[in-house]
């Protein structure tokens, strides 16, 4: 797993570029900070249904269900990823 120092360090050096190659390193940047947001939901949505099922507040759902709520959430997302 990167850590957050070896993220940061690519940011610095990516800084470091700006003025050679803007327009490569602000799609670099701004992609690297939109995998690091989906990273950091993708962390809090876990984090919360650990919390629910914690507390009792949450079956097992079948891997179908699951399936089913994966395509769905995609179709409304426009996601076929």
């Amino acid at each position: 797993m990167v850590t957050q120092e070896e993220i940061n360090a690519l940011l610095a050096k990516i800084a470091q570029h700006k003025d050679t190659h803007p327009n490569l390193m602000t799609m670099w940047e701004h992609y690297l900070k939109l995998k690091i947001d989906a990273m950091n939901s993708c962390y809090k949505s876990c984090n919360e249904i650990i919390s629910q099922i914690e507390c009792g507040n949450q079956d097992d759902p079948t891997a179908e269900t699951l399936i089913a709520l994966t395509m769905v959430a995609r179709a409304i997302r426009g996601n076929t990823a």
